[in-house]
């Protein structure tokens, strides 16, 4: 209700800056600020009989905020801090979207929130724990059972939960499809010129909290010649493949601050290529095995069974952020992922 059946605009006024509107007034508008809508979802939950209170965040620079001087400009936003059950919710009337429950939301990225109280308050963490199952799962399968000169058929379908979805999903409320689908296709095909898309189509399963794409079309597959070996090689483009890393800074005072990982973070992504002559002779190349770089862990696994080569790629972030000291170390480490090969062999 709060969400998306009023409007925002900020009002910045005389006094629309700091003092809310009330309730009703936001109601008769169905607009408000981040002000009213808070003010008008507190009146709605103490009706409700669940204890909720006004707490004071700072968008995109909550980061560190315990440890400088206190300041009211320390804070450009406010939300909603919810118990219910035992447990604290952070609601932001603000956002779009969220439709599939409370258990679907996750703790907004502010790092801190100040309370409003009577009596007064202390900062509180927000703590955002990291994410138990994957948020992002792609899968692409390239049937070249027909030969490697012929053009492979493809599926790709990728599947995005909380945040990603809901993005998607308020995108495609506000853009004709034909218009959705050029956008889209323009941008794949800046990674995939070598693909000839035929169908696009899209699920929005609001129950789940997912939003999923699912693309069919034929692939120009690269085989190359490796003159080394006397065979042709398929090299598999995968997401770990990707030069990262830390920057190295210059002496001054922030120099031994830590580095921010992308939080939370949890993607799979899968390749599958269906070979010629049922695999007979074929073989893959790629890396196999779990390891933790720069926050990061990072699980790989390269296979070929019933005909099918398989490679898989499991980025979960565990921290929000990495030491310094650490830093140099992971920049090395993820040169070294990058470079990594992933390849299917044909036989002589």
């Amino acid at each position: 209700l709060v969400e998306d059946k009023t409007r925002y605009f900020f009002i910045g006024l005389g006094d629309g800056g700091y003092v809310p509107a009330k309730a009703d007034e936001t109601w008769q508008r169905r607009f408000g600020d981040c002000k009213g809508k808070t003010v008008l979802l507190l009146a709605l939950l103490k009706e409700l009989g669940i204890q909720a209170e006004p707490a004071l965040v700072n968008l995109g620079g909550g980061d560190g905020l315990n440890e400088r001087p206190p300041s009211l400009g320390a804070f450009n936003h406010v939300i909603v801090r919810a118990t219910i059950g035992g447990k604290v919710y952070w609601l932001d009337g603000t956002r779009t979207g969220d439709r599939s429950g409370l258990d679907a939301l996750r703790p907004p990225p502010h790092h801190w929130a100040l309370p409003v109280r009577a009596a007064g308050a202390d900062l509180e963490a927000i703590q955002v724990p990291p994410l138990n199952q994957p948020s992002a799962v792609a899968v692409t399968l390239f049937d070249a059972s027909q030969g490697l000169e012929a053009p492979a058929p493809m599926t790709l379908s990728t599947r995005v939960t909380g945040d990603a979805a809901n993005v998607l999903r308020q995108n495609m409320a506000r853009v004709p499809r034909a218009d959705f689908e050029r956008g889209f296709l323009q941008q794949l095909a800046r990674s995939m010129s070598w693909v000839q898309v035929e169908t696009i189509d899209w699920t929005d399963d609001v129950e789940h909290d997912a939003f999923e794409f699912r693309i069919t079309g034929k692939a120009d597959l690269d085989w190359r010649n490796n003159a080394d070996l006397g065979v042709r090689e398929y090299r598999v483009v995968a997401s770990s493949n990707r030069s990262v890393g830390f920057p190295r800074r210059e002496p001054g005072p922030n120099r031994d601050a830590p580095f921010a990982v992308p939080y939370p973070l949890y993607s799979i992504s899968t390749t599958e290529l269906v070979l010629p002559a049922k695999g007979v002779g074929f073989s893959v190349r790629g890396p196999n095995g779990t390891e933790t770089v720069g926050g990061l862990e990072l699980k790989r696994t390269s296979a070929i069974k019933d005909g099918v080569a398989t490679f898989v790629v499991e980025t979960r972030s565990l921290v929000p952020e990495i030491p310094a000291s650490e830093a140099e170390a992971a920049t090395r480490a993820m040169r070294r992922i990058a470079a990594d090969d992933s390849l299917v062999r044909a036989p002589k």
